[in-house]
């Protein structure tokens, strides 16, 4: 057996120590067994690590016997949390084997499925979901983490968690088939304590394609051409119908109205300017061709294509010319040449964003878009029938008797050059054509002869009709055509056959007859002018006398005479029968009226028809009179109410309506044919459109009942919708994008349901989402053409993608879906720019500092609070931003306004957090640009010429803004030397303005200086200030030689000595006069103490202080007034420029008990005595 050495079996080979814990003891056992033919030697010995690993066995003393085995077991003790590696010897007769030990710590061990395949599915955006599993075999619980950054919509359910160990977790993986093509990505599983693994997805996401076939090769086809055809006939083409796709298809033919290159009509071999004219007026004028969704149509029109099913497809051209009713006398025209370039599309039904939103986009030679359909062009020229019967249209045939006929040649000339015309005539009475029907070939001419042939008396104008034949369509089969009628020619036949009256010939009874019978003969009212021939002479054997045979008339015969009558002698009976009494009979001898008696009893007599005339017309003549004197009294009366002085302002025939016509008096049009193909008919994009934005415009309708409660409603929602039906119904958008939705946030979108049907229909949404489930209503009954929404509400608490189906159903039968999609984000605000420069604005104040504006932005659905927090460095921050903190609210932006507070010492540069209350912090770099400026100093050297000592000389400078921006500067040293200061250190210095420097002296030391400070400007050139001076000690004398002399003064008197200061000195001086001791004394310098030296005084009791200009003399007077009895004698201590004298000898001390404060300056700078010292 594999495995076998020196003639042993070892079981196992490797001990392996899994998911070791600490303080935890473990056993493995192995054995050895003796394969070979002989008896061995078997001894086990132990590990080296003694502490943790230990051998239990009993080793045999003899050879071990073949077959036999040899058990021992291992015993681990874990003591630290730490992976060992050990060996166990072992001893075959001279040969030594070892057996590896390896300790492993308990961890997590995942095991999961290489790859997900989808398979094969179509690009429906519908949400797909497999499950995989994720083991952890390991004996602790792991963390695992699934990581996808591709960019297909793949989503894990759960995408983190825990497992436990020797568990299983389903992780959900959905998949969104959106966008075709092939799907090959890659996820990372992470765990810890192990390495990742790879997990694979595949699928295949494919276009549910439709595409239009040659029914000879198979091949995909653009166009279909129809060629030429008459108007009224229609022209089939087929084609094969192809699902290339792996799924069931409902598809649904339409005309696209919007569709570039289409050609709705016009005659493409005129000029443009004549097309665009025959466009504007020609059809409304003369009449108007057929609806397009009845010109074009495809059999069958909607329908259901399994998985790579063809079926065949008929494309029916069926033009029609529709005159226009303009009246009487219009004039008719054949209808003009139109050229069509139109295109039919096969479009998918399912979930859409309405019909006024595709958008086409060419590929591969068919057409798709969201809709996803197959679009062919069809092109077709419908041409007039254009037959001219010449010379004319009318034919007179004039006069033909009964039993004759008339002939005449026309010829029918066909006048279109590109299509032969067959005709045929119509039978109609007496009048016939030859040949009786035929064909015409293009721009040929066909000979008739039209015969008048009238088969009884009268005049005759009937419309000699000439149809011309053309294929149409068979209504059950739409392969097949018939030859019907498609245009008819009237020419108009007139003839008349006038009745001929055929006087019978008179027979007169041949020879003699009796006289019994007194007979002449039959037909014998003959006038006097046939007499002579057609009368026999036995006719007048009436008479016995032979000279009255002898026929006597006048020798000329007028008009009126030839039509008198014969009255025969052997006819005198019908002398006394009724006859025509304008009729007149003579004899034939005499020539005399033969008498007509009138019997009374059945007929008037001459006389009562003259009565009866005349009483009639009085009456007649009565009415008429009554007649005119009506008229002629309501013409009064009219004239009467009219004709007055009065004017209301009337205009002639101003206002005037026609009279309203009675329903009686409205005659209705004439009922005009149904459309061709209207069982076929085909919808259309833009009748769709109009349709959807008329229910767009209206109010959505709400409080719509859940459940149908009417008869109509229950009866309209259990219909079964065809698929045309189904594609009037707009639901949608087909994906319902949420996009960032914070979480724990409420967001709402609709689901749109556009009903351009006739009927009710039923809308039932189904919902299997925790994160959807406070969408409400999800079933609604719609009206007819009316809108309606179904609200989706999303609210999740898991951070993530989510991207779920929404299944719908139509009436209970019909399913789809829409795609809920989202993602679960934080909340979170956007930063306008992360780098914020701030630049001076012109025209602003200094105080105003360098201000910029950073715009918060809120692009998601929940509001944000934030806050600022400046970030303070070593140099600290002069920036500062309002305001600090707020709230920014859904889908709006917040500006905040940043402020640079410059000066020489702020720094330009600092940053802020900004920290979003939940979600996660943004930072804002802010840096200060200084603009370009001019600073220099309006004297560039300062004087100070003599400075007294220990006190404070203060000059001025000056420096001046030449520049556009505003200047910031810093004293570089403001103490160049001991008592010189520069102040303010630093400051700003406006545009065009100035800003004043004071620079102060206070010397403690007689000397000469000269000096120079430097200003550095921000952002500019360093200016330098001269300055130069002496400074002197003071030089103040007295006009009291040697000691005030008071003498005595009662107490309560006053006593007062006058006194002159001299200051023969350059400077000024300040002198301090202390006699805090001595309140009897005062002193006072009426008119020569300045504002702070009185207010010294005040602030000092007993302290007098006096300030002498150079070369200044001043007065003074010293006071005493006593209040009790003394005497004094005493150095009064004084104080020139913060310098006193040298402490004289002691002196009595005064009654009071006030102690004396004086100020000592132990740094003299003058030898000089000071004023006021004892002798």
């Amino acid at each position: 057996m594999e495995g076998d050495i020196h003639g042993v079996r070892i079981e196992p080979r490797v001990l392996n120590f899994f998911h070791t814990v600490p303080g935890k003891i473990y056993t493995l056992t192995i054995n050895v067994k003796n394969v070979s033919e002989k008896g061995c030697s078997i001894r086990y010995y132990g590990p080296e690590n003694t502490k943790n690993f230990h051998l239990k066995v009993k080793n045999p003393e003899e050879p071990v016997a073949p077959g036999l085995c040899v058990p021992a077991s291992v015993e681990y003790n874990a003591t630290e949390e730490a992976e060992m590696t050990d060996r166990l010897v072992l001893t075959i007769d001279d040969e030594i084997l070892e057996v590896p030990i390896f300790t492993y710590l308990s961890c997590p061990h995942l095991e999961l499925p290489r790859d997900v395949d989808f398979g094969t599915v179509i690009a429906d955006s519908k949400v797909i979901t497999k499950e995989i599993s994720l083991i952890n075999s390991g004996a602790k619980a792991g963390e695992f983490k699934i990581t996808y950054n591709g960019q297909k919509h793949i989503s894990f359910t759960p995408s983190v968690g825990s497992i436990p160990p020797n568990s299983m977790q389903i992780i959900k993986v959905e998949f969104v088939t959106k966008i075709p093509g092939k799907l090959e990505e890659t996820l990372i599983v992470e765990m810890e304590g192990v390495e990742p693994k790879e997990l694979t997805i595949h699928g295949n996401v494919c276009n549910p394609l439709i595409e239009i076939l040659s029914l000879k090769d198979e091949q995909p086809i653009k166009c279909i051409s129809f060629g030429n055809t008459y108007y009224g006939t229609d022209c089939t083409e087929c084609a094969l119908l192809f699902n290339n796709s792996p799924a069931t298809l409902s598809f649904v033919a339409m005309i696209d109205e919007s569709a570039p290159g289409q050609e709705m009509g016009i005659d493409m071999t005129s000029t443009t300017t004549g097309a665009l004219a025959e466009e504007d007026g020609y059809n409304s004028r003369h009449g108007s061709i057929n609806a397009l969704t009845s010109l074009i149509t495809t059999i069958p029109n909607q329908g259901v294509l399994q998985p790579y099913q063809k079926i065949p497809i008929f494309f029916r051209f069926s033009p029609r010319w529709n005159k226009a009713q303009v009246g009487w006398k219009s004039k008719v025209i054949p209808p003009p040449r139109k050229d069509f370039a139109l295109f039919v599309r096969f479009e998918m039904s399912g979930s859409s964003k309405g019909f006024s939103e595709i958008t086409v986009v060419k590929k591969k030679g068919h057409f798709s878009t969201t809709g996803k359909f197959a679009e062919v062009a069809l092109t077709a020229t419908a041409l007039p029938v254009l037959l001219d019967i010449s010379p004319s249209d009318s034919l007179d045939f004039g006069e033909c008797p009964v039993g004759e006929s008339v002939d005449t040649l026309c010829t029918i000339r066909n006048e279109s050059f590109l299509l032969p015309a067959i005709f045929q005539f119509r039978r109609i009475a007496h009048f016939s054509a030859r040949p009786l029907n035929g064909k015409i070939s293009p721009g040929q001419t066909q000979d008739v002869v039209f015969s008048f042939v009238p088969k009884q008396v009268g005049t005759f104008k009937p419309l000699m009709l000439l149809d011309v034949l053309g294929q149409t369509a068979d209504t059950y089969n739409p392969s097949l055509t018939n030859l019907e009628v498609i245009s008819t020619l009237s020419t108009r036949v007139s003839g008349h056959s006038n009745p001929v009256t055929v006087v019978p010939k008179p027979r007169f009874n041949p020879g003699l007859t009796p006289y019994i019978t007194n007979e002449v003969g039959m037909y014998v009212e003959t006038t006097f002018a046939d007499v002579d021939s057609k009368v026999p002479r036995n006719a007048l054997a009436g008479s016995t006398r032979v000279h009255l045979h002898r026929i006597y008339r006048p020798k000329s015969l007028d008009i009126e005479d030839k039509k008198v009558k014969v009255a025969f002698p052997n006819d005198r009976p019908h002398s006394v029968r009724p006859s025509e009494r304008n009729q007149i009979f003579r004899t034939p001898f005499t020539y005399m009226d033969r008498y007509n008696y009138v019997d009374p009893d059945y007929a008037l007599t001459d006389d009562e028809i003259l009565t009866r005339r005349s009483h009639r017309s009085y009456y007649v003549e009565h009415l008429h009179l009554i007649q005119d004197l009506k008229k002629e009294r309501r013409r009064k009366r009219e004239y009467k109410l009219t004709a007055n002085q009065t004017d209301i302002g009337l205009q002639p025939a101003a206002g005037l309506l026609p009279r309203p016509l009675k329903l009686k008096e409205i005659k209705s049009a004439s009922p005009s044919l149904p459309p061709p193909n209207e069982e076929w008919r085909l919808l259309s994009t833009q009748e769709l459109a109009v349709a959807e934005k008329e229910a767009m415009s209206k109010p959505v309708q709400e409080g719509l009942n859940a459940v149908p409660t009417t008869d109509k409603e229950k009866a309209d929602c259990k219909k079964w919708l065809s698929p045309q039906n189904l594609h009037q119904i707009v639901v949608g958008p087909p994906t319902i994008e949420f996009g960032k939705v914070c979480m724990r946030s409420v967001s709402q979108k609709e689901l749109n349901i556009i009903n351009n049907l006739l009927d009710y229909i039923l809308v039932e949404a189904t919902i299997d989402s925790r994160e959807l489930r406070q969408s409400s209503p999800l079933s609604q009954v719609v009206p007819p053409r009316s809108r309606a929404v179904i609200p989706i509400i999303f609210e999740s608490n898991t951070k993530g993608n989510f991207q779920r189906s929404v299944t719908y159903t139509i009436n209970g039968f019909h399913k789809n879906h829409v795609t809920v999609m989202a993602e679960v984000v934080c909340v979170g605000l956007e930063l306008s720019t992360e780098n914020l420069v701030l630049m001076p604005t012109l025209g602003l104040p200094a105080d105003a500092g360098f201000r910029g504006v950073i715009t918060l932005h809120n692009r998601l659905n929940y509001p944000a609070e934030f806050t600022w927090s400046p970030d303070i460095g070593e140099r600290g921050t002069a920036f500062s931003i309002r305001p600090a903190t707020g709230t920014v609210n859904t889908n709006s932006s917040l500006d905040c306004e940043v402020v640079w507070h410059p000066s020489y010492l702020a720094p330009q540069d600092g940053s802020f957090m900004l920290i979003v209350h939940g979600g996660e912090p943004l930072k804002l770099q802010c840096l200060a640009e200084m603009g370009p400026t001019s600073v220099s100093f309006v004297e560039q050297r300062i004087a100070f010429g003599s400075v007294p000592v220990n006190l404070t000389t203060t000059k001025s400078a000056f420096l001046q803004n030449t520049g556009v921006n505003h200047g910031y500067f810093q004293v570089l040293d403001p103490n160049p030397f001991p008592g010189l200061t520069v102040t303010p250190v630093h400051g700003v210095i406006p545009v065009g303005g100035v800003t004043e420097l004071f620079v102060s002296l206070t010397p403690d030391t007689v000397l000469k200086f000269d000096a120079h400070i430097q200003i550095a400007i921000k952002g500019s050139r360093t200016v330098d200030l001269r300055m130069g001076g002496i400074v002197e000690s003071p030089s103040v004398d007295m006009s009291v030689v040697k000691f005030f002399q008071l003498w005595w003064c009662y107490c309560g008197c006053k006593s007062s000595i006058s006194f002159k200061m001299f200051n023969k000195g350059n400077t000024r001086c300040k002198l301090e006069f202390d006699l805090t001791r001595y309140k009897d004394f005062s002193l006072s310098f009426p008119g020569f103490q300045t504002t702070e030296d009185r207010n010294y005084q005040i602030m000092n009791p007993g302290m007098s202080t006096i300030t002498i200009l150079p070369l200044q003399t001043i007065k003074g007077e010293l006071s005493f007034l006593p209040l009790q009895v003394a005497a004094y004698d005493f150095l009064m201590p004084v104080i020139i420029n913060h310098m006193s004298a040298p402490t004289p000898s002691a002196t009595p001390s005064p009654p009071t008990t006030m102690p004396s404060v004086k100020k000592t300056f132990h740094q003299p700078i003058s030898s000089q005595p000071a004023v006021g010292d004892s002798p």
